[in-house]
């Protein structure tokens, strides 16, 4: 998969992980989105599927911003072990997100394409599995459909109001 390293740029938005209290929930329905941040985190120790065995393994995140009539929201993915088997959730992820399986000749890097691009989103809310809390979930991810308006983090979703 293009280039599997840790990214040092900044965001393209000046809203990043750290400044986002995605313990807010957001709405459920479908949005259209925009992704504001990518985190890549190295070595994490993780339960290798189907076993009690452990793994150091290289995971990653993406951020999302979208507003409705009560306001900004954000929403983030799951953990996405960075892999590119056409099995794995990354690839399924943002093969949903292009319409098209990402290149994977080294010249496609997720961090640097889809910093900044639309997605419509389903958001489903889930509880967790303690029954304690409800966590908002990304259910389905494409791209935003031809004539449909692209999300703006930098334009006023409600002029006038």
């Amino acid at each position: 998969m293009a280039l599997l390293t840790a990214q040092t740029k900044t965001s393209l938005s000046s809203t990043s992980f750290a400044q986002c209290d995605v313990a807010v929930l957001p709405p459920a329905g479908q949005f259209t989105a925009t992704c504001i941040d990518i985190r890549d985190y190295m070595d994490v120790e993780r339960k290798i599927y189907g076993s009690e065995e452990t793994e150091l393994t290289n995971v990653t995140r993406f951020l999302f911003e979208f507003s409705d009539a009560n306001g900004t929201h954000y929403i983030e993915t799951r953990e996405m072990k960075i892999s590119s088997d056409d099995r794995s959730n990354l690839m399924r992820f943002l093969t949903n997100w292009l319409g098209h399986a990402p290149s994977l000749d080294g010249d496609w890097d997720y961090l640097i394409e889809q910093k900044g691009q639309s997605a419509l989103l389903t958001v489903s809310h889930q509880p967790s599995k303690m029954g304690d809390r409800v966590w908002a979930n990304i259910l389905t991810i494409m791209a935003v459909p031809e004539g449909m308006a692209q999300a703006s983090i930098d334009e006023d979703p409600f002029p006038g109001f």
